[in-house]
């Protein structure tokens, strides 16, 4: 069931039924998660689905920037990220097939940049040419990449960062052996 919108252009609210905690696991009533309604943990906190997810075409990524002109001219001529989109506020580059890094201007979007060097995100690019990610980079004469590589991830990787103009951390992994995400 839909509501009318509340606002002169702005899309139809759906209304979502509210699962009320019970007993078992203080969340959402059990005969709900079998209609697929709602995800459900058990006690020992384990999550399960009772049914399939809708399709995902692709991800974004969001940093914010104060500088957005800074930031999109190293992504795309040190990193060498393929451009999609450039406008004023917005660049979004293309990292792998449905993957995308979008940075927006400090005055446009939802968020706001976080000043230091803590941005509370990372991305983390895997792939199986590491070193000449590596090589590249350093090529390149991006800070980071002197400290050579690393072993990471618990020792399931191999990996090196780098910080952006803005801040925020790059972290180029290629798995040691088969990913836990799948593929390698």
């Amino acid at each position: 069931m839909l509501d009318a919108p509340q606002h002169f252009g702005e899309a139809p609210r759906m209304q979502v039924p509210r699962a009320q905690p019970d007993a078992w696991n203080d969340g959402p009533r059990p005969e709900l998660a079998t209609q697929g309604q709602f995800p459900l943990r058990n006690p020992a906190g384990m999550a399960y689905r009772s049914a399939a997810l809708p399709r995902i075409s692709g991800a974004v990524t969001l940093f914010y920037y104060d500088e957005i002109e800074t930031a999109s001219h190293w992504y795309e001529n040190v990193i060498g990220f393929e451009k999609q989109v450039d406008l004023d506020w917005l660049a979004l580059f293309r990292i792998a097939d449905q993957a995308y890094l979008g940075l927006v201007a400090a005055n446009a979007g939802s968020q706001r940049p976080i000043p230091g060097a803590n941005k509370g995100a990372i991305l983390s690019i895997v792939t199986t040419d590491l070193e000449k990610w590596h090589r590249r980079l350093f090529a390149a004469g991006v800070a980071g990449t002197g400290q050579g590589l690393e072993i990471g991830c618990g020792g399931l990787s191999i990996e090196f960062k780098v910080r952006d103009p803005g801040g925020y951390t790059l972290e180029f992994l290629e798995w040691l052996e088969t990913s836990p995400i799948g593929g390698r």
